[in-house]
């Protein structure tokens, strides 16, 4: 009889630890479900947000070379910076939305009036997004600093590695451009813009 209890309290012992076990199982199962859910809705979230910002990238690029070859300074002022910037320029510096569009209106024709004499007339433009990196902190602190003004706090920034193919009907060229790139307000704008010519691709 004390031997039939004896086995019967072993064999509830390892039924209780069989139990424990699978308990355990269960509850690690869950976690790494939980951990790895987390995971991919981080993953598909940061993939959505870099889809989000590549189309904003292409659409103002495009905006911007648009409104370039058709000499349009006003919508090219838009690309610059937000209504914002503007007003907050005209008031610091005295200066009318004319003057704006119209120093705008100059470069759009100048860049063009350049390379219509390298290129001949007739200009086109095709570029491609070849790269990126993060541009310099200490300029974009200094802005925020600078500019106390909510809807032009930079949020976030990047810079863009450019390929701009300019054609004309005598020949073209290959320049690469590096635009930094600043979203204030939700938006993206150019904030500044450096080249350089590589080789003439005739």
């Amino acid at each position: 009889m004390g031997k039939q209890k004896q086995k019967e309290k072993s064999s509830n012992g390892r039924l209780i630890a069989g139990i424990v076990l699978i308990v355990v199982a269960v509850v690690v199962l869950v976690v790494v479900g939980v951990v790895y859910y987390y995971q991919n809705q981080e993953e598909e979230t940061t993939a959505t947000t870099e889809d989000a910002n590549q189309a904003a990238y292409i659409d103002l690029l495009d905006r911007y070379y648009t409104s370039m070859l058709e000499g349009d300074g006003e919508s090219l002022a838009h690309c610059m910076a937000p209504d914002a910037y503007w007003d907050y320029y005209m008031e610091t510096y005295s200066k009318t939305e004319e003057e704006v569009i119209a120093t705008y209106d100059d470069a759009c024709v100048n860049t063009i009036t350049v390379w219509e004499e390298s290129y001949g007339e007739g200009i086109s433009l095709e570029y491609e997004i070849i790269g990126t990196s993060t541009p310099d902190e200490d300029g974009i602190n200094e802005w925020n600093t600078n500019i106390e003004i909510d809807a032009l706090a930079i949020q976030d920034a990047i810079t863009l590695q450019v390929e701009l193919t300019v054609t004309g009907s005598v020949s073209g060229n290959v320049l690469i451009y590096y635009p930094t790139l600043a979203k204030m307000d939700g938006e993206w704008y150019i904030l500044e813009e450096n080249s350089e010519t590589l080789t003439v691709a005739e």
